[in-house]
């Protein structure tokens, strides 16, 4: 017993002392069949812990009723020893060694509690004796304290295990809150401390399915990360469903069991709760009956309550990553430029847009006064951060920047003012648009209908003075072949006819001018330049609040055009809608394609809800200096309707008095005469 007691202090838990104790009955007493049943903690069933000399299959799935069946059953519900000499001629005999014939039994007890039983088998009828018994009896006295007293180790090593975990956690938490990198760490560790055969974490990512993120332990090659459990399916689903745990050291006497692993014989599987939100799933598997106890079940429940706020504190992360991200992406997108500024005007942020539009990289202006690149210096700046104070807000505001190189970049500006959490302005916020290139067109724009106005104004004069020049050229011919003149008269008559000639060619290119555009065509997108006339009035109906609609067709191939002229055309019939309507109306553009004849064109259609056209007015309504307004010149639609038509495109008008106006366009796809037909 001496020499007992030493092998099985040194063990270090409950485990490995169930197999020392083995080792010894086999080593001193030279039982070669021998087995620890313990009782579970019902105290109704008795199940294999360590054994030698037994068959496989009583390893993992032998399990006896105590009171009512097996020899070991009698002994562990009458807590007395017996010795079977023949078990062939006892019924309680239930074989676990091939070939049995005699069977020692002994409760293991501490004081009147049950722990379990100690059996050995021979092959030899009548092989032991009643010393075999009495030694027996005194050995399971002690091996009842010692496993006892392992079982007691075992729980302490467990709470200092929990301890280490949750100490564990916390360093992985302050590590990273990067959920899909977290759970991984977190099962390695539970496995890990608990020395449990296999864990893993499932997620609830629908309102009917849980998707496991995380596992670890021998059956990690059998089922991958990201494998689906329906909730209510299993013991698993069961959980789900329920929000309870559920032990089941036997899980083929549970009938929720789903067999997934091939050699699961426990299960113990835990809810993640946020009160009595299901968040997911703990669940712990092993291969041996009985390998979970409430102490285990108390550790999960605890590492659940705490994983809960984990995964809740690493989901808020995740949520607050993947926002600005998305964020960052949008302004890295982003064409215009976003900055931002300190309350001393001090650059803090520089995106790409900026990069692009001032030519200047975010190292070499951060820290740097905003005030450097306005084009009309330190005043400009002071009275924009004035207005900004004042209103809160500016939008859509033209500002003259510079850039790089001196650079001038015309800009239109929206602005607002950044507050921290107790409401006190911290800085300010600026979106930036370079309109450079509106700006120039919008010159070119202005330009071109001058000189359109200038044109038509000049062909009405020049027909006006024709008529009259003619005459006045035809005299002066008559006069000049009168006899009689003298030598300064017809000095005279020659200039007057040289200023005639001359005002003739004058007026001929007036008519020629008259005729024909010149047009410089392009390739372009026709979407993109009716976008691009809409920013040209943007002022103007924002003004009058008019709520744009754009039904566009994505698929327009693009078209030869001249792109001044084309939103001179836009930007005229837009403004005119303006014009028409009320506070409030509604403009809507819209493209799509047609075929007329065989020939392919492309619509553009824009429309008003204004008073409408009468009928006497439409006839008229592209007429040269033709116009209802006090203000008109009567050139508007005139030019609009030449740019198209040299564009061998037309123009078309459908309105209706109190109801609406719209301007039909057609252009062809490829550029060629008008049939007669369109």
């Amino acid at each position: 017993m001496t020499w007992f007691k030493e092998k099985v202090f040194v063990s270090s838990g409950a485990k490995q002392l169930l197999g020392e104790i083995v080792r010894v009955l086999q080593e001193l007493f030279n039982y070669p069949h021998c087995a620890i049943l313990l009782a579970d903690s019902s105290q109704e069933l008795l199940y294999v812990v360590s054994s030698s000399g037994y068959r496989k299959r009583v390893l993992h799935n032998f399990r006896i009723t105590i009171g009512k069946e097996g020899i070991t059953g009698w002994v562990a519900k009458h807590k007395k020893p017996l010795y079977v000499p023949d078990v062939r001629k006892d019924p309680r005999y239930i074989e676990g060694v091939a070939h049995g014939r005699s069977e020692i039994a002994v409760p293991l007890l501490i004081g009147k509690k049950l722990i379990g039983v100690l059996d050995v088998e021979s092959q030899k009828l009548g092989a032991f004796t009643r010393r075999d018994l009495k030694i027996l009896s005194l050995f399971a006295t002690q091996a009842a304290v010692a496993i006892q007293n392992a079982q007691l180790y075992e729980q302490e090593r467990k709470k200092s295990a929990q301890l280490r975990l949750i100490n564990d956690v916390n360093k992985k938490m302050a590590t990273t809150l990067d959920r899909d990198k977290l759970l991984p760490v977190l099962v390695k560790s539970i496995q890990k401390n608990f020395d449990y055969h296999h864990v893993m974490i499932l997620l609830k990512e629908t309102a009917d399915e849980l998707v496991m993120k995380a596992q670890a332990g021998r059956f990690s090659s059998i089922m991958l990360v990201g494998y689906r459990q329906k909730i209510g399916e299993g013991i698993i689903g069961a959980v789900a469903k329920t929000g309870r745990t559920i032990l089941a050291n036997d899980v083929f006497r549970d009938s929720r069991y789903s067999r997934v692993h091939k050699y699961t014989r426990a299960e113990l599987c835990v809810p993640i709760k946020m009160g009595k939100q299901l968040i997911g799933i703990i669940n712990v598997e092993s291969d041996q009956l009985h390998a979970f106890d409430q102490f285990d079940q108390e550790i999960l429940e605890t590492i659940a309550d705490q994983l809960a706020n984990v995964i809740k504190n690493a989901k808020v992360y995740q949520e607050c990553k993947q926002a600005k991200d998305y964020l960052q992406k949008l302004i890295e997108s982003s064409s215009d430029a976003i900055t931002t500024a300190d309350n001393l005007g001090r650059l803090i942020f520089w995106s790409k847009g900026a990069e692009e539009i001032f030519g200047y990289k975010a190292k070499e202006v951060l820290g740097k006064s905003a005030t450097s690149f306005y084009a009309r210096g330190r005043e400009e700046a002071r009275r924009i951060m004035w207005q900004l104070l004042k209103k809160g807000k500016l939008k859509n505001i033209e500002v003259e920047y510079l850039g790089k190189n001196r650079k001038k970049i015309f800009a239109s500006l929206s602005a607002s003012l950044v507050r921290d959490e107790r409401g006190a302005v911290s800085g300010s916020l600026g979106i930036i648009r370079d309109i450079t290139e509106y700006k120039v067109l919008s010159q070119q724009l202005l330009q071109s209908e001058r000189l359109a106005t200038i044109g038509q104004l000049s062909t009405q004069i020049a027909h006006e003075i024709m008529n009259p020049l003619s005459s006045i050229k035809m005299n002066i011919r008559i006069l000049s072949k009168r006899e009689g003149l003298s030598a300064n008269d017809q000095r005279r008559l020659q200039i007057a006819n040289f200023e005639i000639e001359h005002l003739e060619k004058i007026l001929q290119n007036i008519f020629d001018y008259s005729k024909s555009l010149q047009l410089n065509f392009s390739r372009e997108n026709l979407n993109e330049i009716l976008d691009k006339s809409l920013l040209m009035v943007q002022d103007r109906l924002e003004e009058k609040q008019v709520m744009v609609t754009k039904k566009y067709d994505p698929g327009l191939p693009p078209v030869s055009l001249d792109l001044v002229r084309m939103m001179q055309v836009f930007t005229n019939l837009y403004l005119n809608a303006v014009q028409a309507m009320e506070q409030k109306g509604k403009l809507k553009v819209t493209t799509g394609q047609a075929q007329i004849n065989g020939t392919a064109f492309l619509k553009v259609s824009i429309s008003d809800n204004g008073p409408g056209i009468p009928a006497l007015h439409r006839v008229a309504i592209f007429d040269p200096f033709y116009t209802t307004k006090s203000d008109g010149t009567g050139l508007g639609l005139t030019i609009v309707k030449k740019i198209v038509e040299q564009h061998r495109g037309k123009i078309e008008l459908d309105s209706r008095v109190g109801q609406y106006t719209k301007f039909n366009i057609l252009l062809p796809v490829k550029r060629g005469r008008m049939t007669q037909g369109t």
